[in-house]
């Protein structure tokens, strides 16, 4: 099973670039591709912090997603979580932007397989690799690690603007690594209609 997941995802991958320029895009997506929308979030999530969680959506071809985890680092005792810690990343901001990273985020390279598909990118501000949903009192130093609570909200927001997408690659870098991971099972779950 799991091995015919990820054939048919490297073969949409090695295929997805063999259309036209346009191919499966409809005009309305056509004219919002490309388009990286910031999102903001309430309710349970936020960064280690306090501040709030925003992740990014960029819409392109609906029945192929990516859901990408980014890296962050991680903190997990006293030290690594004090504020200033370069162990982590403990918020959202300009950095975390997608635009004008490299690698399969490089969505102006002809060359790039997901450049027409749609993405969710979810920026990892927590320090819990994008899997805790508690407030960690390590010592004198208290966060918030609220990574799942985060990508759930990124995750139930994705699906909801690509309801129906007929392939789905979770990933991830770094700490982002194992959030994608962590989180891949939830991801086909949302996938699914809700009884």
């Amino acid at each position: 099973m799991r091995r015919a997941l990820v054939l048919q995802l490297l073969a949409v991958a090695l295929l997805s670039g063999c259309g036209g320029e346009d191919a499966g895009l409809d005009q309305a997506t056509r004219q919002t591709a490309g388009t990286w929308q910031r999102v903001e979030t309430g309710g349970a999530t936020r960064c280690a912090r306090g501040g709030r969680f925003a992740f990014w959506i960029r819409r392109g071809d609906p029945k192929r997603l990516v859901v990408f985890f980014q890296g962050g680092g991680g903190c997990f005792s006293k030290e690594t979580c004090a504020e200033g810690s370069t162990w982590f990343d403990d918020r959202v901001d300009a950095r975390d932007d997608p635009r004008g990273s490299g690698g399969m985020l490089d969505l102006a390279d002809r060359q790039n397989p997901f450049r027409d598909w749609s993405w969710v990118y979810i920026p990892s501000c927590t320090g819990d690799v994008h899997t805790g949903d508690a407030r960690v009192d390590y010592g004198s130093v208290e966060v918030e690690q609220r990574g799942w609570q985060n990508a759930r909200a990124a995750l139930e927001r994705g699906f909801r603007e690509f309801p129906s997408p007929a392939s789905v690659l979770v990933t991830g870098c770094s700490a982002g690594s194992v959030g994608s991971a962590c989180t891949s099972t939830r991801s086909s779950d949302a996938t699914r209609p809700l009884a």
